[in-house]
Formats: structure tokens, C-alpha cells, sequence
């Protein structure tokens, strides 16, 4: 624990004024009877190009060719990725990549050329049951959380292991505990966790449960409850004494993204974020009024054939599982799922590198041209950002996007590239 406290802590957000993150443009605010910062419609016009005779946005697109490609279809080595589940830009330009099926970050340079190799399997300090995500901390202090153990781990730029704690379960041995990010530079913001044995009690039909935002520390004998919010909205079924659980198709959840001493939250059942401190308190509420976008049918048609793809693939990983009995009960169970008729109000939810809040619009086609408002810590505009279709942003900042690609062979690659930038005119 001595060596995560001493990585210190993120970069401070603030709730107004641009002392951390990127200045944004001018926004309408006002602040309530309790001091809490409303910001109401930080992009007007909508995205850019919305209205001829709207002032333009800055826009940022991303360089011709990538900066950095990783990941190879052929052989052995490093850049031989089993299943690529997070990566992190090191301040030199060079990457870090989780490979959650090994277990392992692989780090390269900003060339591709391979540096080092940490972790592994196991139940060591050192090592994952299943690794999830990674953390960028300052002093170049690499976080890895494995969501089963609880286990944070830290890792220097170089590869040495630096410390880290196991946090205490509330939910029993496999709590599933997603990581949103580190608060006050000890504290790991994560979701309470989710007991298996309790899920698969749930009885059949759409459900859409309360999950709560929990910190968890070193020592601690049990995590502190931020918030609750409502949780993805999931499909239960029992199909001949088994247990299905997916995702409503276009179906709401709650997202999260913390950094310093800010944990934001929204749930995209409308366009709403909001920023809290770490004792909970709201500091600063970002919302948009946008009337639902409906989806039609050929587009669930559309999502249900990705979705059955993606399950099929996931499935052909687990040795014996591809077309066993489970396995088409599994795509069964999503050919029939319950679709939403409208898309939630946002897709997803990052803090940037530089603490600058990145909200993603929501599409028909997820695999499609990727839209991002930018806002800076007090909820004004910064940019409208466009990501490459196909690409699955794991990190952002104000001069690069890391993310996740996957080519027709199903092959996973990691890219990063630059932003260019269009200042609003």
C-alpha cells in the first residue's frame, strides 16, 4: 500500500473555472441553493454540422494513418494478442497492452518494439485471475485490476511490480467488480460486484437491477457506498434448467468514469452526467435535452446478427464450448431477445488523460464512425471528436486516442493515432 500511496494522486479535477483539463468554449451555467454547478446543453447546435446556420464547433479527427499499430495474425511473440481487454499510452509515446486471456501487459515503444512482459496467471501478488483494466497514474505507475480477486496491482514504466492491494469482498469469492477508475491517488472506485449465485436466482423476464459505486481501499474491512444508480438492463432466462443472461438489445445502463477527485456518473436513460467528490457530494450536472432517436428494424436486425457474432467468437475462445449445447442455447436466447425501440440518450462515458470528460453519441451500428463531445471538468464544450469506425476507444486525451480494432479475420490489433485538429470559426 506504501507504493500506491506514494504514486500520489490523479490529476485534480475541478468543478469550474479550467484549473485542470482543457479550457472549453463559452457555456451557459448557474449554480443552485446547495452549490452545485448546472450546465444545460454545452453543444447548442448539436454536433457539428447540424445546423448551416450554427457557428461551427471545434472539430478533432484522427491523423491519416495511425501513429503506432500493434498486434499480428500470424505466430508467436508479444504482439501475438490472445484477447486484448485494455491498454494505456505511456508518456513516451510507447503502450502498454492487457492481454486477459495470458494475463499479461506487454509493453512496447512508441516504434512497436516489444520492452517488456508482467503478470501472468495465477494468484500471486503479481499476477491475475482475470485481468480487466488498466490505469495511467502519475510518475508512470501502470494500475491493473483483476475484477475476480479485487486485486489492484502496480507496475512501473519498466515492468517492476510496485505494490498494490487486495481488496475486501462484500459479495462472497467471485464478485465481478468492474473498475472505474483510482480517487484521492488510494482509493479504487469500482461497481459493488455481483454474487453468480445470486444472478442465477433471478427469476426470468427483463430486469434492470440497482448497482452501487463503491471505493475500496487497502485495509479496508468493507467499501465505502458512493451512489447507487440502476444497472444494465439484462434478459433472464432458464431454458431447460440452465441460466441465460445478455443485454437488452439498444437496452439502458449506467456508466462511470472517475480520476482524481471526481467520480462521474450518468444513466443514459436520458443525457445527464453528473459529477461527484469523493464523499459522494454533487459538485457539477451536465445535461443535454434531446428527444430519443428511434431505431428501426432492419437496424435490431442489424444488432442482433453482431450480437450472435460476437457471442459465436467470444464461444470459439472456450476450448469445447463452440457449437455445444450451450452455445446455441446462447444464440437462442439472442435471436429472441426483448429489443428497445429508441437508442439510449449516450453510449458510453471516459475520463481523458488531461481530465477532460468524453461523452460518446449514441449509434445504431456501435461498430460505425465513433462521436465524442468533450467537455472540460466544468462542463464546458472543449470538442466534438470523431474516432475511426470500427475502432473500440480505451484512452483518450487531447492530442491522441488508443483503441482496440479488430480485422476480418478476427484478428485484434491495437492503434494509436493523433488527433487533428479544426478550431470553431
Amino acid at each position: 500500500m506504501a507504493a500506491l500511496l506514494a504514486v500520489g494522486a490523479l490529476g485534480s479535477l475541478v468543478a469550474c473555472g479550467g484549473e485542470s483539463g482543457t479550457s472549453g468554449v463559452a457555456t451557459a451555467t448557474s449554480r443552485d441553493s446547495a452549490g452545485v454547478t448546472l450546465v444545460t446543453d454545452p453543444v447548442p447546435y448539436g454536433l457539428a454540422g447540424a445546423s448551416k446556420s450554427a457557428p461551427h464547433l471545434p472539430e478533432w479527427t484522427v491523423a491519416d494513418e495511425p501513429a503506432l499499430r500493434l498486434g499480428k495474425a500470424e505466430g508467436g511473440g508479444p504482439q501475438a494478442f490472445g484477447r486484448v481487454v485494455d491498454a494505456v499510452r505511456l508518456p513516451d509515446g510507447g503502450v502498454v497492452v492487457a492481454d486477459g486471456q495470458a494475463g499479461e501487459l506487454r509493453a512496447f515503444d512508441a516504434k512497436g518494439r516489444h520492452l517488456w512482459t508482467a503478470g501472468g496467471k495465477g494468484s500471486g501478488p503479481q499476477e491475475f485471475r482475470a485481468l480487466q483494466r488498466l490505469v495511467m497514474l502519475p510518475g508512470d505507475t501502470i494500475a491493473a485490476w483483476d475484477p475476480l480477486a479485487l486485486h489492484l496491482v502496480l507496475f512501473t514504466s519498466t515492468g517492476a511490480f510496485a505494490g498494490g492491494f487486495t481488496a475486501h469482498s462484500s459479495t462472497g469469492t467471485m464478485s465481478l467488480a468492474e473498475l472505474y477508475g483510482l480517487v484521492d491517488g488510494d482509493r479504487v472506485a469500482t461497481s459493488a460486484g455481483i454474487s453468480p449465485q445470486a444472478m442465477m436466482s433471478t427469476a426470468d423476464g427483463v430486469h434492470r437491477d440497482t448497482e452501487a459505486v463503491v471505493l475500496r481501499s487497502a485495509g479496508a474491512s468493507a467499501p465505502d457506498t458512493l451512489i447507487s444508480m440502476p444497472g444494465r438492463e439484462t434478459e433472464v432466462s432458464h431454458p431447460n434448467g440452465t441460466f441465460q443472461a445478455n443485454a437488452v438489445l439498444f437496452g439502458r445502463a449506467s456508466h462511470v468514469a472517475a480520476a482524481g477527485e471526481r467520480v462521474y456518473v450518468g444513466d443514459d436513460a436520458r443525457w445527464e452526467i453528473d459529477a461527484l467528490d469523493p464523499g459522494g457530494k454533487l459538485r457539477v450536472r451536465i445535461r443535454m435535452d434531446r428527444a430519443p432517436k428511434a431505431v428501426t428494424d432492419r437496424e435490431i436486425s442489424a444488432q442482433r446478427k453482431r450480437r450472435i457474432a460476437d457471442v459465436k467468437r467470444e464461444l470459439g475462445q472456450m476450448p469445447g464450448a463452440a457449437g455445444s449445447r450451450f452455445a446455441k442455447q446462447v444464440v437462442e436466447h439472442i435471436r429472441k431477445a426483448t429489443p428497445r425501440h429508441t437508442l439510449p440518450a449516450f453510449a458510453d462515458l471516459k475520463v481523458g488523460a488531461s481530465g477532460d470528460v468524453w461523452v460518446k453519441e449514441s449509434s445504431p451500428d456501435p461498430e460505425g464512425v465513433g462521436r465524442w463531445i468533450v467537455l472540460a471538468p466544468d462542463g464546458s464544450l472543449v470538442a466534438v471528436a470523431t474516432a475511426p469506425a470500427g475502432l473500440h476507444v480505451l484512452q483518450v486525451g487531447p492530442d491522441f486516442v488508443l483503441g482496440r480494432t479488430r480485422d476480418d479475420l478476427g484478428v485484434q490489433r491495437v492503434v494509436l493515432y493523433s488527433w487533428a485538429k479544426k478550431d470553431a470559426r
